[in-house]
């Protein structure tokens, strides 16, 4: 049996890689795209980051295409994902949901914190007290960058304006 064979509806991992890629390019494009209406100092991290992104896309771009011509493709006999790996996965989509409007009622630090700390519990990373070290770590590092480096103001959240 042929190993180019594919189950219905299945695609291979190369065209699906494609499919990101072309997505991906047409979202950073707009983005470049309309960082040119910013001002030069406005503009500048927008039109830096996303001009990063097409060229890298275009590159990566220009890999997968070769590997789909030169038939590197060939559908590979994959392992079924298993289920608790998939539940894994949908409770981190459901977790980053949770985090995104935490945002508005808890504020940017103490959502961050419990985002930090959940996720390394829901994949199964062991090491308890590094993961704690690191998210309160991590969200003052980005609390103190945003705030004080940048002056970009974050989310205080409902919770914090009705308590002070």
């Amino acid at each position: 049996m042929s190993s180019n064979v594919k189950t219905p509806g299945r695609f291979s991992k190369t065209v699906v890689d494609i499919v990101l890629l072309v997505c991906t390019l047409v979202f950073v494009s707009i983005v470049f795209v309309q960082s040119l209406a910013l001002s030069e100092l406005a503009g500048l991290v927008p039109k830096l980051v996303s001009g990063v992104a097409i060229i890298l896309c275009l590159v990566q771009l220009t890999v997968e295409a070769k590997k789909l011509k030169a038939g590197a493709a060939k559908q590979e006999a994959e392992p079924e994902e298993q289920p608790a790996t998939t539940m894994r996965w949908y409770t981190m989509l459901m977790i980053v949901g949770i985090y995104i409007a935490g945002l508005e009622l808890l504020g940017f630090a103490i959502s961050t914190l419990l985002f930090l700390l959940i996720t390394p519990y829901v994949m199964q990373q062991k090491k308890i007290k590094i993961n704690i070290i690191l998210a309160v770590v991590t969200t003052v590092i980005i609390y103190y960058g945003f705030v004080e480096v940048f002056y970009v103001r974050l989310p205080e959240g409902l919770l914090f304006e009705y308590l002070f």
